[in-house]
């Protein structure tokens, strides 16, 4: 490739971290509109700005597993930009996720590297503001997942966490980190036979309106065993991108059945209430207890909400 050009890359774009960098304004979520909707008097306590979140690397955190979230662990386990030198064969001068993960020693954990909200499964005009940043969509099969990783050599799991719009979890293994520089870590589905999965049998979905399709992702997640006596872990991610077979319908094209009933919208539009109502009560709270709750605690209870 010419110098300075940008190679094309296969499967389409889940997270692209050097893009937020550059300009995470696409994925801002304002919930200012929520505050005393979900905790009465809440305006009073919060500034304006520290309700409108971004998909911005800062903004990102690290949940540890509840057996870890002793003060010192979670105040060392953090997300930062990192900027690739300009020497770098891959991504040079691109600023990405950097994270740090310190876990107790001889001792099996885990931990999620979250974004700052979950991804809404519609949000913005015609709903799809989030696509290609951590939402896809018109999933009918899963054939591949790629992270693109830059590692220092430790041994540890990393997979990849997806959400469906029923709330079913779906965890993807990517194997070691235990090799130093980039790599490519992919996830293949062994179940996947081309020609045959992608084949179209028979055109019986109808048209409108289509079933749950979209998959939001939820988390990277790390895995260390009970064997590994290294505490700190460290590891940079560059982007994340997905390969999969679409649903295949009929275009219903002599009627616009979404501009008549509207079921997308509606049901877009409820789904993005609840979900603006449960990050606001979230962050008024953290917000609240920034000084007086230990942030271990405020973990646990992000966990259950």
């Amino acid at each position: 490739l010419p110098e300075g050009s940008k190679r094309s890359e296969p499967g389409e774009l889940v997270l692209d971290f050097a893009e937020l960098a550059r300009d995470p304004s696409s994925t801002k979520l304002d919930l200012t509109n929520y505050v005393d909707y979900v905790y009465s008097g809440a305006s009073g306590i919060v500034k304006p700005e520290d309700m409108v979140v971004d998909l911005g690397i800062n903004n990102w955190s690290v949940l540890l597993t509840p057996s870890a979230r002793l003060q010192a662990y979670v105040k060392n386990s953090v997300v930062a930009p990192a900027v690739v030198k300009s020497e770098s064969k891959r991504y040079a001068g691109d600023t990405i996720l950097g994270v740090r993960v310190l876990f107790p020693s001889y001792s099996q954990s885990s931990a999620m590297i979250m974004p700052p909200f979950k991804i809404p499964f519609y949000s913005g005009e015609n709903g799809n503001q989030f696509l290609g940043k951590g939402l896809i969509n018109n999933i009918k099969t899963m054939k591949e997942i790629k992270v693109s990783v830059y590692s220092l050599g430790y041994e540890i799991d990393l997979e990849v966490l997806f959400e469906d719009m029923n709330g079913m979890e779906y965890a993807y293994s990517l194997g070691t980190l235990k090799f130093k520089g980039w790599a490519d870590l992919i996830w293949s589905n062994p179940n996947y036979i081309p020609n045959i999965s992608s084949r179209i049998i028979k055109d019986d979905v109808p048209n409108y309106p289509l079933a749950s399709s979209k998959m939001r992702f939820k988390a990277f997640r790390v895995s260390k065993s009970h064997s590994s006596k290294e505490q700190n872990f460290i590891f940079y991610v560059k982007d994340l991108r997905v390969l999969y077979d679409k649903l295949s319908v009929s275009i219903d094209s002599d009627i616009d059945s979404e501009s008549v009933f509207k079921v997308y919208e509606t049901s877009g539009t409820e789904s993005l209430r609840k979900l603006k109502a449960h990050e606001t009560f979230k962050r008024v709270l953290k917000l609240r207890e920034k000084i007086s709750m230990p942030e271990g605690s405020f973990q646990n209870f992000i966990e259950k909400v």
